[in-house]
């Protein structure tokens, strides 16, 4: 008796298995024009923030020189010639 109970233990496991990989499968091919174009519609938001994120960077890029500038105006050497 206890051999009959896992055989239909198995193939209960199996028929859910099976049931949900063609639910899947269903859902993927009933919905596939509306998953692509929510993919598309992702990528190209993507793109957008990403280019918007490097103009960002580009804008608040700052330099830093060998000199700095003192309040009367006049720029003042630190006398090193290495560069950041």
């Amino acid at each position: 008796m206890r051999g009959a109970a896992k055989m239909n233990a198995l193939r209960s496991a199996v028929v859910v298995a099976g049931a949900l990989a063609f639910g899947y499968l269903t859902v993927r091919v009933g919905f596939k024009s509306f998953i692509e174009e929510a993919q598309l519609e992702q990528q190209r938001q993507e793109a957008i923030l990403q280019s918007q994120s490097s103009a960002a960077a580009a804008e608040t890029e700052v330099s830093f020189g060998d000199s700095f500038q003192s309040d009367d105006g006049e720029n003042i050497s630190d006398g090193s010639d290495h560069k950041l």
